[in-house]
């Protein structure tokens, strides 16, 4: 192969070069420097031109021309200035945007009690199928979220709260397989599964207890609060000390094999663990980690202030000077500090948080905890968590107390309900709202159903998560309980202090049993109302109870940046109206109206008078009879009739 060097004019070649001065070498100006690969030999084909361009200095020459550099620096200025401009722009996105909103400040709860719910089997009891055959009806009325009531294997004697097997679930119920394809039927469907968590004490028919029981010289014999008799006589007549079971009497329980007795803050069967025991704090993380790996969502801790006592078990407690009453065994006439609220529960708590609840936590799957306390606001509220994180929430059951004792609510003691746990909750906590559950009578029957609506419209509007506990979407009122079928272990043979009235099965239709069950009967009876309180009949009718439940979650998710984490002031507030507005914190969502009369008659009210910032009217978005939705009315004469409740588009 000839490779040869050669010298073109430019023109020769089709180009017009820029005047450039002869090279060294002789090259003339404007020609360009090539050279030609004849290729392999005999090749005819045109010789290859590769063009050498411009030498070192030729270019350092053109670099430092005026024109050259104001181009280099206006490309490089430009190229800072943008950026810049990306990294500002991306800034105010990220700061302007809203944040995504945690699951769980967004969601419906719905409390399911498993008895009660829908029976598959026709034993006359719920079951976890009868609970998957439903799964259809909790996303038309808008829950996300779905608690359960204990389903564990246990003898029953409080109904799942005396647990024999916390890996097991209950045979009344079905098994392992119905809980995992209930579990996972559930989540495929978008929604949440929180379980009831029983730390403060066991079944008396747990293994544990059975060993510890046995002798002081074993594996277990420190699992659970043991005390001596507190006298040399008869050992059955010395409990420790005065220490009263919540459900009355004694706490104690003599134990003939040990010769000690065992603390039950609640009922006897179910003896309190030792939570000073590390060997239980270790069963209860392996408990959680069992149900938390199946990807169950969250907890709900039962009787969480119960947890720890004093360890010096021959201190009584003192007589409660609030107390009113004369019977000595009532719980309520002991001052409770040495078995309530001791100190150390927080911690046991903020441990939960900060180790399983946070392993398992992942983006796009929080674990959720909130807890179970009976108490002034002051201490419930504590349960956020004060320097360490705690519970999501506490359930807020002192809500349940806008109800007064003659069956009335008011504008003036709703407030104070709400805006006392607004103000005792740590600053950038998220409320709750409760008006129902398994332990409380009905707010139908506690209020009255003709104010049923207008609770459904207060829970589903004020800010924070609201739990409905389930039935109460229909409007469904506590059952009569009779001496014969009164089942409460904790009423003690008194129909008045029970709270099966509650627990009563799910109206389902209007046919035999409510729908609930094929069977022959039911655990509890079904309320006689059911032939009109049903799921079937009131689906079909569209000024219904229910589907103003329904209309209700849905402007709620609709709304999400108004309601559940909106701004709230109140208007007009007095004895026979609770009014407040709801705004989003940032600009461009609507504004509402949300008023309700509590009272015993009709109530005209100048709201626009009362609010400056409101207009002269509004258009009625949601009423609580679902009969004026739609309708422009005048805020300055606004007539609402007794028991109803608008919210209104201002």
């Amino acid at each position: 192969m000839d490779n040869k060097a050669y010298t073109y004019s430019g023109e020769e070649i089709g180009h017009e070069l820029a005047d450039v001065p002869a090279a060294d070498d002789g090259t003339k100006a404007g020609d360009i420097a090539v050279k030609i690969d004849d290729g392999p030999e005999g090749d005819a084909e045109k010789p290859t031109v590769v063009y050498i361009g411009l030498t070192r200095e030729e270019l350092l020459e053109y670099s430092d021309k005026t024109g050259w550099v104001v181009a280099r620096w206006t490309i490089l200025i430009l190229l800072i200035l943008g950026w810049f401009g990306i990294l500002a722009g991306a800034t105010y996105i990220m700061v302007s945007t809203p944040r995504c909103l945690p699951w769980w400040q967004t969601a419906v709860f719905y409390q399911v009690y498993p008895r009660s719910f829908k029976d598959s089997d026709n034993d006359g009891i719920g079951d976890m199928q009868g609970i998957e055959d439903k799964l259809d009806y909790f996303e038309d009325i808008g829950v996300q979220a779905v608690w359960m009531n204990p389903m564990y294997k246990t003898p029953g004697v409080d109904f799942g709260y005396d647990v024999s097997d916390y890996y097991e679930v209950d045979s009344t119920f079905g098994d392992m397989a119905d809980f995992d394809r209930l579990l996972l039927t559930i989540k495929q469907r978008g929604m949440k599964v929180l379980l009831d968590y029983i730390p403060n004490h066991s079944s008396h028919h747990h293994a544990w207890f059975n060993e510890s029981r046995l002798s002081v010289n074993n594996d277990y014999k420190s699992h659970y609060i043991w005390a001596d008799p507190s006298c040399t006589g008869n050992p059955k007549d010395c409990p420790p000390n005065n220490w009263l079971s919540v459900w009355g009497g004694s706490a104690w329980e003599y134990e003939e094999d040990r010769n000690q007795f065992y603390l039950h803050q609640f009922l006897k069967e179910q003896p309190d663990l030792n939570w000073r025991n590390d060997d239980v704090k270790r069963e209860f993380e392996e408990i959680m980690d069992f149900w938390l790996k199946k990807g169950v969502d969250g907890f709900r801790v039962s009787a969480v202030q119960h947890l720890l006592e004093t360890e010096d078990y021959s201190k009584n407690e003192l007589p409660n000077p609030e107390y009113e009453g004369n019977d000595t065994e009532e719980y309520n006439s002991l001052y409770h500090n040495l078995t309530k609220e001791y100190p150390g529960v927080h911690e046991i708590v903020q441990s939960w948080r900060s180790g399983e609840m946070d392993h398992y936590s992942t983006t796009g799957a929080y674990r959720f905890l909130t807890v179970e306390a009976h108490d002034s606001v002051d201490i419930v509220t504590s349960y956020y968590g004060v320097e360490r994180e705690e519970a999501n929430f506490p359930h807020n059951l002192n809500f349940l107390q806008i109800v007064d004792e003659n069956g009335s609510g008011s504008g003036t003691r709703v407030k104070h309900h709400i805006d006392e746990w607004k103000e005792k909750m740590p600053e950038g906590s998220h409320p709750n709202f409760v008006l129902s559950n398994h332990d409380n009578s009905r707010i139908a029957t506690r209020i009255g159903a003709g104010y049923a609506r207008l609770c459904h419209v207060l829970l589903l509007t004020l800010p924070g998560s609201p739990t409905i506990y389930y039935g109460d979407e229909l409007g469904m009122e506590d059952i009569e309980i009779t001496q014969d079928i009164l089942l409460d272990p904790a009423a003690k043979g008194d129909p008045a202090k029970s709270r099966d009235g509650a627990r009563s099965p799910m109206q389902w239709t209007s046919e035999r049993l409510a729908g609930f069950s094929n069977g022959s009967k039911t655990w509890l009876p079904v309320h006689p109302n059911y032939e009109t309180v049903n799921v079937e009949v009131m689906e079909k009718d569209d000024q219904s109870i229910l589907n103003l439940f329904k209309k209700l979650t849905s402007f709620r998710a609709d709304e999400e940046r108004v309601i559940p984490v909106g701004e709230m002031d109140y208007v007009i507030v007095n004895e026979d109206i609770l009014s407040y507005t709801r705004a989003a914190t940032l600009s461009g969502y609507n504004r509402y109206l949300v008023t309700m009369n509590f009272g015993r008659g009709g109530s005209t009210d100048d709201y626009f008078e009362q609010d400056d910032t409101l207009p002269i009217e509004g258009e009625v978005v949601i009423s609580s009879h679902m009969d004026r939705n739609g309708d422009t009315v005048q805020l300055n004469k606004l007539f609402l009739q007794a028991g109803e409740a608008l919210v209104i588009k201002i």
